[in-house]
């Protein structure tokens, strides 16, 4: 599927900022690897992250909730690539 050439909003870049920096950290020791996993397992982790992102709301900590947000989206983004 090809892209297409289009503005993106300041918010939507400021996320996905946020998105590959957070990939980035476990590129180390994970790399891609979510292209062999099972969407049951993405699926899971993003519950898991969706509890951290509730815990991080509680807190009010704004870089935690972004943070924790983009965890979210990540999983959300690896489905997508996978079955997109």
């Amino acid at each position: 599927m090809g892209m297409i050439q289009m503005d993106v909003r300041q918010e939507i870049a400021r996320f996905a900022g946020i998105m590959e920096k957070k990939m980035r950290a476990h590129d180390d020791d994970r790399g891609y690897d979510w292209k062999g996993e099972d969407w049951s397992y993405l699926i899971e982790r993003m519950r898991e992250e969706i509890t951290e992102l509730e815990e991080a709301l509680s807190s009010s900590d704004h870089q935690s909730i972004s943070e924790e947000a983009a965890d979210v989206a990540n999983f959300a983004m690896m489905i997508s690539d996978i079955y997109g």
